[in-house]
């Protein structure tokens, strides 16, 4: 007999069954996330929010900015904690990205 995947109640939207297709999504999403990302730096330097049209390949609305922020933050932190973008401080003091 199969053993029945997880009951999942997650902070918003409704429960489900299927904790480990779900798990398996997240991080499908986060490394072409990440590809993404990688390509774009490549191409020239950026900020976080510069970025949110490649990581959620859609306009970010105004009720969407802090989580969006905070996401496209931690994805620069990635790179980040493997030394792989150099980061240095705009005119107007954002932080601006680039790949090394």
């Amino acid at each position: 007999m199969a053993q029945r995947d997880h009951f999942v109640l997650p902070g918003h939207k409704s429960p489900f069954y299927g904790l480990s297709v779900r798990l398996k999504q997240l991080i499908d999403n986060h490394t072409s996330a990440l590809s993404r990302i990688e390509k774009k730096l490549a191409k020239g330097s950026c900020t976080s929010v510069e970025l949110f049209q490649t990581i959620f390949k859609r306009e970010i609305n105004e009720s969407e900015y802090g989580l969006a922020l905070a996401e496209a933050v931690g994805h620069i932190n990635y790179f980040r904690a493997r030394n792989l973008v150099d980061c240095s401080t705009r005119k107007d003091g954002a932080l601006v990205f680039k790949l090394r």
